[in-house]
């Protein structure tokens, strides 16, 4: 069954959010406070601590095993407790007058901390330095340990005999010890990733004397018809700065190509060619105003795109460019800049057999029909898809759609209806919806499609009346099997 929990809350660093609570990636456990420390606790605290694998699943079992606890969100490997045997216990496996070393002591010990109060210490013969009896007070020093994954013990790294009797003095100073670990512990861990943001207005890109005259020399490409104009959009904020990131939205329509038509694709020509008119323009110091006569061969475009794509690879270094394969949708979209507000219904795919996202997976959104009314008849759910998505978008490098291009060729009436004003999405009505998500096409890119059982997954769902501010539609995907549930 699913947990109902938001595994990716847009932070690589957070693992989950849970309880109330901030869990942190396993891989950051080692920057927790208490991670390579011997921390004082109350035997209650351990026996009522979280395992790894109740809040981490699969992802902590690698900890669970070396025997880690979490307190509070406090990653805690190595543990300190004192109390009182109870009882105790030898096993001895020693054969033919040989000492065997795997020889130890099963002692239950309670420090009267709460209901439960007593756990069981497993710690071999050789870390017993003193001698004890029952009614002795012990420290112990060692790790949480599970047998057969319920009932938890501590298997002790040492022992030490603090009195052979009742001692109220030494009992105070290890409750003092106690009660100032708790009062840190009851505040959570909070771990601060360390940002390089850039100050000040975003600089002009600097080029060298080369570049410039390599500019200057592509200036010399003139290409004369808009008719047939291919539309190319570069966004540069900063080429040479760490915080530099590069976005190109490009789209390809030629008249003449085979694949890009109605025929080849199922779409409206309109929604494919106007595609780019509804990007918002951003400044940039790169840009191509290319023309062309529609009568002329289709291989001076080849040799104008790959001039453009030398040039732009040459001065700026750094850019990522998105290609339409012949039988695959060829609306493609990535979003833009982290600064743009989301769309109310968002969605993102986290590809569980390689354990990270999904990136470049072409997702379409479609409007059914109204809310049933009637929920005791079966003829309501027999609802059909319209052939055409309203909007469309493609997952970006964190495996997100956080927002949708709009379909041009919507009317002002359905645009109305489902509102959209100004090829902008901002007032989410009640439905029933579906997202599309081409995952064949993205396993064959990832040359994994003889292993890929779905060539393309649906999801539906409704928003009901009246609806929240926001859905967000995650897919939790893997060769053989996808999962999916409401996020945050």
């Amino acid at each position: 069954m699913a947990l109902r929990r938001d595994i990716a809350p847009g932070q690589n660093h957070i693992a989950l959010r849970k309880w109330g609570k901030t869990f942190y990636s396993p891989q950051l456990f080692h920057l927790a406070p208490t991670f390579d420390k011997v921390v004082p606790l109350a035997i209650r605290d351990i026996v009522k601590a979280k395992t790894m694998l109740q809040v981490y699943g699969v992802q902590g079992l690698e900890e669970h095993t070396k025997g880690s606890i979490l307190i509070n969100n406090y990653p805690v490997r190595c543990v300190k407790i004192f109390g009182r045997v109870l009882s105790y216990a030898y096993k001895n496996y020693d054969t033919g007058g040989d000492r065997n070393p795997n020889n130890f002591y099963l002692l239950t010990v309670d420090d009267c901390s709460g209901d439960v109060s007593h756990i069981t210490v497993k710690i071999p013969e050789h870390c017993v330095y003193e001698h004890f009896e029952e009614d002795a007070l012990v420290q112990v020093v060692g790790r949480a340990s599970f047998v057969q994954d319920y009932s938890r013990q501590i298997v002790g790294d040492s022992l030490t005999v603090l009195s052979l009797g009742p001692d109220l003095a030494i009992e105070i100073e290890f409750w003092k010890q106690i009660l100032s670990t708790r009062r840190l512990l009851k505040h959570s861990w909070k771990y601060n990733p360390e940002y390089v943001v850039s100050k000040g207005a975003v600089s002009e890109p600097r080029f060298s004397k080369k570049d410039y005259l390599h500019r200057l020399e592509k200036q010399k490409l003139r290409l004369s018809d808009a008719a047939s104009q291919i539309t190319q959009q570069f966004h540069v904020l900063d080429s040479f700065s760490e915080d530099s990131h590069l976005h190109v939205d490009a789209i390809c329509l030629e008249a003449g190509a085979e694949h890009v038509t109605s025929e080849s694709t199922g779409m409206d020509p309109k929604f494919l060619s106007s595609v780019v008119e509804s990007e918002e323009e951003v400044n940039t110091d790169v840009d191509f105003h290319s023309q062309s006569n529609a009568e002329k061969s289709n291989s001076r475009w080849a040799s104008a795109i790959t001039e453009i794509d030398i040039y732009v690879h040459s001065t700026v270094g750094r850019y990522r460019h998105l290609y339409m394969a012949p039988n695959s949708p060829t609306f493609i979209s990535t979003q833009s800049t982290q600064f743009m507000s989301v769309d109310p219904i968002t969605c993102h795919i986290l590809d569980t057999s390689l354990g990270k996202p999904a990136k470049g997976v072409t997702c379409s959104i479609y409007y059914i029909s109204p809310l049933i009314t009637d929920k005791s008849n079966e003829g309501a759910y027999d609802l059909n898809s319209p052939e055409t998505p309203f909007a469309m978008s493609k997952t970006d490098n964190d495996g997100r759609v956080k927002n949708w291009v709009v379909n041009p060729s919507l009317d002002n009436s359905t645009a109305s209806h489902l509102g959209i004003a100004s090829s902008k999405w901002s007032d989410l009505k009640p439905g029933i919806y579906k997202i599309k998500f081409l995952t064949g096409k993205y396993f064959h890119d990832l040359n994994s499609s003889n292993r890929t059982f779905f060539p393309f997954v649906e999801i539906i769902f409704q928003v009901e009346n009246p609806p929240d501010n926001h859905y967000h539609v995650p897919l939790l995907l893997s060769n053989h099997s996808y999962s999916t549930y409401r996020g945050s």
